[in-house]
């Protein structure tokens, strides 16, 4: 009997030991003297320790509380944080931009041939004769046949109504006053050239309205495909480092870091064509040849990634 109380009184006393020993242990998390403290708008504070929590109303653990505040504007606006459903890590989204100012490599001109003739088969041949012209003035200027393509072709006929004088005083007017007299027919042939942007425009659009084209329906200047993917591929490196650049720069001053991607989207890239509309035709009988210069296109690559950060 009295070596039973004595293993009861044993076992009594170690867990008062145990009970004592972790509210020793708690106290000692609970004060976590060397973690280190981001104050936050409100007043509170942040420990970045993430397995470590100040228990006192003024501060928070970071995965329950974080506001970066006091950044850069600029930054600010491409930049915000987000708690993943991992308790241990957290989110920043950062949008990274590059631009480049391009001189375009390629320039496509339209002209355009329109006759009108009492038949559909002579303003047809005519039309031909003037396009040919065209083409070989074209090609005396150095521009080769796999240059040029036809772009429209329409042949349509053309009608005048009859004008009767007497037709105004009569109400309602007689069959005859709505008449449609058929004056010809109506062909519009147009051509595309693209060639390299060093070419002289104005001189090919001189050549080509001396052989007898009337139109010049837009002369456009624009980068090619080939350059398009090389200024992408530069880009794209330079917008994911502005987006980690912003990253660091939004960190620093949470004593934050960061420690891995979770994602990467790139974003569309624009190309704009710069575009002549009109080009006036009586430029071609002047002595000085019509001036048509290419300009710089700017051009942008975005990024947005999500980083996950964590404290130093």
């Amino acid at each position: 009997m009295t070596q039973n109380r004595t293993k009861l009184y044993a076992i009594v006393a170690t867990v008062s030991i145990g009970i004592l020993a972790v509210t020793a242990i708690g106290g000692l998390w609970t004060n976590v003297p060397n973690a280190p403290v981001v104050p936050t708008a409100n007043g509170n504070s942040i420990i970045t320790s993430n397995d470590m929590c100040l228990l006192g109303s003024k501060t928070h653990c970071i995965d329950r509380e974080v506001n970066p505040t006091g950044l850069e504007q600029g930054i600010a606006n491409t930049i915000s944080f987000a708690e993943t459903n991992d308790n241990n890590a957290f989110e920043l989204f950062v949008t990274g931009t590059a631009t480049k100012k391009i001189t375009p490599d390629k320039i496509s001109i339209t002209f355009g041939v329109e006759t009108q003739e009492k038949t559909a088969q002579e303003a047809a041949k005519k039309n031909a004769e003037i396009m040919n012209a065209v083409i070989n003035g074209l090609k005396e200027l150095g521009v080769n046949a796999n240059q040029i393509s036809t772009s429209y072709y329409n042949i349509y006929p053309v009608y005048e109504h009859r004008k009767v004088e007497a037709c105004i005083m009569i109400y309602p007017p007689p069959p005859e006053c709505g008449e449609q007299i058929l004056l010809g027919y109506r062909v519009t042939n147009t051509i595309t050239m693209i060639m390299s942007a060093s070419a002289d425009a104005g001189e090919i659009i001189d050549a080509a309205v001396n052989a007898g084209a009337n139109q010049v329906q837009g002369v456009s200047y624009y980068i090619s495909e080939e350059v398009q993917r090389q200024m992408n591929d530069e880009m794209i490196g330079e917008a994911v480092l502005n987006a980690k650049m912003k990253a660091e720069k939004a960190l620093a001053p949470l004593n934050m870091q960061i420690v891995g991607v979770k994602n990467l989207n790139l974003n569309d890239v624009y190309y704009p064509i710069y575009r002549y509309d009109t080009v006036a035709l009586e430029a071609a009988g002047s002595a000085a040849p019509t001036p048509i210069l290419p300009s710089e296109q700017q051009v942008s690559v975005s990024v947005s990634v999500t980083f996950i950060i964590g404290s130093k």
